[in-house]
C-alpha cells in the first residue's frame, strides 16, 4: 500500500488527490469512503484494464503433478512463460509497434464496454 500519514483524520473532509498513478490508485479507494468530497488532479487519464490474457491461472492437480514428476516439462513451461512476459515488455516503449497495437486494442475494448461512448 502506498505510504500516507494515517494519523490525519480524513472523515468528512474535502480532499484533493494529486496524481493518478500507482500510489493514487492504491490510496483513492481507501480514503474515498471516509471523505465528504474527493477531487483528483491529473495530467492525463490512466486506464486500468485487466484482459482475460492476464488473469491468474489456477493450476489443476494434474498440472501440479506433471510439474512435480517431470522437471523437464516444468522447465519448458516456465521458459515459455518467460518468453511471453519478455515479449510483452516492448509495450512499455513509447511508439513501439507493440504499444500501438495494444493501445488500438484497448481503445476498441473500452468503447465496446462503454457502448460506443468515446469521450
Amino acid at each position: 500500500m502506498a505510504d500516507r500519514d494515517r494519523s490525519v483524520d480524513l472523515d468528512g473532509k474535502q480532499v484533493g488527490l494529486i496524481g493518478n498513478r500507482s500510489s493514487a490508485i492504491q490510496v483513492l479507494p481507501v480514503i474515498q469512503p471516509k471523505v465528504a468530497k474527493l477531487i483528483t488532479f491529473v495530467r492525463c487519464p490512466t486506464w486500468v484494464y485487466l484482459t482475460h490474457r492476464f488473469e491468474p491461472h489456477v493450476y489443476t492437480e494434474e498440472e501440479r503433478e506433471c510439474f512435480w514428476m517431470d522437471l523437464a516439462a516444468h522447465l519448458v513451461y516456465w521458459k515459455n512463460q518467460e518468453d511471453v512476459m519478455n515479449d510483452l515488455f516492448l509495450m512499455f516503449f513509447t511508439g513501439s509497434a507493440q504499444q500501438q497495437t495494444l493501445f488500438t486494442h484497448l481503445v476498441q475494448a473500452m468503447n465496446d464496454k462503454l457502448g460506443g461512448w468515446n469521450d
